[in-house]
């Protein structure tokens, strides 16, 4: 059992006991009630029509869509934090329940259906009127599954086997039960959120600064919330809070931090954020942590950074700090993922925002798929001194890293320590040099005969082309040329990396 679950179950221990004990009581009070006849009798299809709905409060009902979201919550969207709440706020209602019910004589008390009806789905009215994308779906998300609550309640009250005062307390036990899961687990709570002082060496009261893109982050408050309460925990001050903005894309905040005095410097976004933030670091000898929130983080993969949240704090509070290259584009632009011309970047340039945010990084293979049979341009790359080389190419990627989404390796002999770009030159010609291409990438493979890859490594790459093409660094677009010089900087940042990473060797 890790710390932060026996923190946050010591937690939970007086709220819990509370519940139970006021629940209980009323209980036993009821039970000393005289009951009152039911003036309704439910009969025929009116009857099934209610028993079925009490049904919706039965754990058979309301536990398998429970287990869907959290399964989705946690694999889709990397979220722990939501996915403790539910599995919080259903086993407080059931444990609540069950006592009540054994302590109260009778067996009409507690209303069970009801109560975790309560208990479950205004969980997950929570859990969708935060993490639903626009104000009106949050808004659906958050009312509608309440109504499946008084639906049950209902139910339960036409068929006439519980009393009004039963089926009432019942819901409200399982409002509380929410209410406790809501302030221990989503707002401030233990779990996740404290780091293992005893395994990170801490120095007192440093400072850090988070530098958050908003348009990237589903709730900003509860992420700040979060991302304060856990550096306070460590023993932090509270962090410099900078988001960044049209006019201001982060460059400028990561060059206040550093001159500031920041210890460390947080990017919370996508590469295009990321990428602004090392921009204005590289040099300052402050060190760059990674908060992924966009729909590549290439870099954060690449870094072997896990996915979550947490864990990246802990990261960046007590991680190894290691230098890293950074690759520099027509003298004003850094990147420390990939820079691409053609194909590379018209993938970026095509796909569609909504669709990002709904699939995540496949979307850019969808909007790629309408660019594979691009005329090909002709292109000229010199590599440092070495004699220009020219090709007929769909696409051109300069990289400071090799591995792409999914496990994918374009350029396996990348090092991002190791003072050399890589370069990689699509040239397929028909659709079945574009499946050989996309079988050896996939296969990791992609320096193997046939994989219709060029493959160069230097210092100073120069690319001119005989037609203006689109071009990017990090996911961000630039203006289209026909030329690109791209020049590495050797170990120019400072990342925090996990301990024992290989991600160096």
């Amino acid at each position: 059992m890790t710390p932060d679950l026996v923190r946050l179950l010591r937690r939970l221990c007086v709220p819990v006991l509370v519940l139970t004990a006021v629940l209980t009581a009323a209980g036993l009070v009821m039970h000393e009630w005289p009951a009152p006849d039911w003036p309704y009798e439910a009969s025929g299809g009116w009857r099934a029509l209610a028993r079925t709905a009490e049904g919706l409060g039965t754990a058979a009902v309301a536990v398998p869509p429970v287990v869907l979201l959290v399964a989705g919550m946690r694999v889709g969207f990397r979220r722990w934090r939501e996915s403790v709440f539910l599995l919080t706020s259903m086993l407080i209602v059931g444990l609540v329940l069950i006592v009540a019910s054994a302590a109260v004589p009778g067996t009409t008390f507690p209303a069970g259906a009801s109560g975790l009806a309560a208990a479950t789905y205004g969980a997950i009215s929570v859990v969708l009127g935060r993490r639903l994308g626009t104000p009106v779906r949050r808004t659906l998300g958050g009312i509608l599954p309440w109504f499946l609550v008084l639906g049950v309640a209902v139910g339960q009250l036409y068929l006439g086997e519980y009393r009004v005062e039963e089926i009432v307390v019942s819901v409200a036990a399982g409002v509380a039960a929410v209410a406790v899961a809501t302030r221990y687990v989503l707002l401030g709570g233990s779990f996740e959120q404290r780091p293992a002082i005893d395994d990170i060496p801490l120095p007192d009261r440093r400072r850090a600064a988070v530098i958050v893109n908003p348009t990237k982050v589903a709730d900003l408050e509860e992420e700040r919330r979060a991302v304060t309460a856990y550096l306070a925990a460590a023993g932090w001050h509270p962090p410099w809070w900078l988001e960044t903005r049209l006019d201001e894309l982060g460059v400028g905040h990561a060059k206040a931090a550093a001159e500031g005095g920041a210890d460390v410097v947080f990017a919370c976004g996508g590469d295009g954020t990321i990428m602004s933030v090392l921009s204005g670091l590289a040099g300052t000898g402050v060190p760059l942590a990674i908060l992924p929130a966009g729909t590549g983080n290439l870099l954060a993969r690449n870094l072997q950074l896990p996915p979550d949240r947490d864990a990246c704090l802990r990261i960046g509070l007590g991680g190894v700090d290691r230098k890293i290259d950074v690759g520099r584009v027509d003298e004003n632009h850094r990147f420390a993922v990939m820079a691409g011309m053609g194909l590379d970047a018209a993938m970026i340039m095509d796909a569609p925002e909504k669709l990002k945010k709904r699939i995540g990084w496949p979307a850019y293979a969808v909007s790629g798929a309408k660019h594979l049979f691009d005329r090909r341009a002709h292109v000229t790359i010199t590599v440092d001194d070495a004699e220009p080389v020219e090709l007929r190419a769909r696409g051109i990627v300069i990289g400071n890293v090799g591995k792409l989404q999914a496990g994918m390796v374009l350029m396996p002999d990348a090092r991002p320590d190791d003072g050399i770009l890589d370069v990689a030159v699509l040239v397929p010609k028909s659709l079945r040099h574009w499946l050989m291409l996309g079988l050896h990438v996939v296969r990791r493979r992609p320096r193997s005969r046939g994989a219709r890859i060029e493959h160069f490594r230097g210092r100073r790459i120069h690319i001119e082309c005989d037609r203006v093409w689109p071009r990017e660094i990090d996911g961000d677009l630039l203006e289209p040329s026909k030329e690109m010089t791209v020049v590495v900087e050797p170990q120019a940042l400072i990342v925090r990396i996990p301990p024992g990473s290989d991600v160096m060797t």
